[in-house]
């Protein structure tokens, strides 16, 4: 099961980025790299969580620190039968990090996170996809979120096609082809398969529109346009992948506090790459003790971004690197000032004044120099 959270993982990103934008940021976009091509929301799942399951299978889990009495647990049950469902992959998003769990014969997961707001997502064959909610969750606190699915209409018709190099016409072995499927009411389906030695691939499914993406190692990843497959049909679709170049140079640097000029470490850096010919591609690290990061990179257009708790995010300008060049880039991040002020209030219904209850509300904040952040909360 460790193979399919790892696949419908990197699966999620290349799927929604006809419907999204390519950088987003708890604070903003980075505008010369930001592009749309269709507002959609898609499935009502935020492109941050997205995010987080891009490429699980080339870079891994990190994982929080966390306390060991702090849980979440639940039970996954059909919503018909209401039997449990055995090897369900429960998803937890917090802090740019995703974890996920499988449940056991009798539909049981549990899993150890940091206090805060977590985001919790369930996958399982045969069911569709299901949102489960945003919640908070306190130290030493056990929170209990049982989870029900529903099962897939009829999976009677077929996608297929071959995937090849895009350079030399060969075909690509184990690529892994992902499926993102919706039908009228917003259901989602996540499949995926990979290409046998001919490069084709071949993914059962029910009627509705879809929209199939393909990453290999070592070629850029690409995407379909939206089709509509009905009833019984066997729909092609065909790729061509170009081949990333060499990632022969390197950029690094330190990241500080910019009131003590401490290192700071755990830092998540982001990089974000594209090249003249509009290929897109994206990386990620984290600070050491010394505040020290490094990752390779090919020659092309950058820029980077900075998270980490207790701190206001960063972006910096975009930077050109060329073939085996060295780039430092230092980075010093601004310290949150303390909450040490609330805003409350009650949310009713216009017409009968009654309460309503959870609500969720957003803050929108911004200092004098420019900073700025969001929080959220329900009523």
């Amino acid at each position: 099961m460790k193979r399919e959270a790892e696949s419908i993982g990197i699966a999620l990103i290349f799927l929604l980025l006809p419907f999204s934008i390519f950088n987003v940021g708890t604070h903003g976009t980075h505008q010369d790299f930001s592009f749309t091509q269709d507002n959609k929301n898609v499935a009502s799942i935020e492109w941050d969580d997205f995010q987080l399951f891009a490429r699980q299978n080339e870079f891994g889990n990190r994982f929080l620190a966390y306390s060991q009495d702090t849980l979440v647990c639940g039970y996954v049950t059909d919503e018909i039968s209401n039997e449990p469902i055995e090897n369900a992959t429960v998803y937890i998003i917090q802090n740019y990090t995703i974890s996920n769990v499988t449940t056991d014969e009798n539909g049981f997961y549990s899993m150890n996170v940091a206090a805060g707001k977590i985001t919790i997502y369930c996958n399982a064959i045969g069911y569709y996809l299901k949102y489960v909610g945003e919640y908070e969750i306190k130290e030493h606190e056990i929170l209990w979120v049982n989870i029900s699915m529903e099962r897939t209409s009829p999976q009677n018709s077929t996608v297929c096609g071959y995937v090849k190099n895009a350079t030399t016409d060969e075909p690509i072995k184990n690529a892994m082809v992902s499926l993102y499927w919706e039908d009228a009411s917003n259901r989602t389906i996540w499949n995926y398969t990979y290409t046998d030695e001919n490069g084709f691939y071949a993914m059962h499914i029910p009627a509705g529109e879809i929209i199939v993406a393909v990453d290999a190692t070592g070629y850029f990843y690409n995407y379909s346009e939206r089709y509509y497959i009905g009833n019984n049909e066997t729909l092609w679709i065909n790729f061509s992948l170009v081949p990333q170049p060499p990632k022969n140079s390197v950029v690094c640097g330190y990241v500080k506090d910019v009131t003590t000029n401490e290192p700071i470490e755990g830092v998540r850096i982001h990089l974000h790459w594209r090249d003249e010919m509009g290929h897109y591609d994206w990386n990620y690290t984290y600070t050491d003790k010394k505040g020290f990061y490094s990752m390779k990179v090919a020659a092309g257009i950058i820029y980077l971004s900075f998270y980490i708790d207790g701190y206001f995010e960063e972006y910096t300008e975009n930077y050109e690197i060329g073939k085996n060049e060295i780039l430092w880039i230092n980075l010093s991040l601004y310290p949150l000032p303390p909450e040490n002020s609330i805003i409350c209030g009650y949310v009713k219904d216009e017409v009968s004044n009654e309460p309503i209850e959870k609500a969720r509300i957003s803050v929108d904040w911004e200092d004098g120099m420019g900073h700025y952040y969001w929080n959220y909360t329900y009523t």
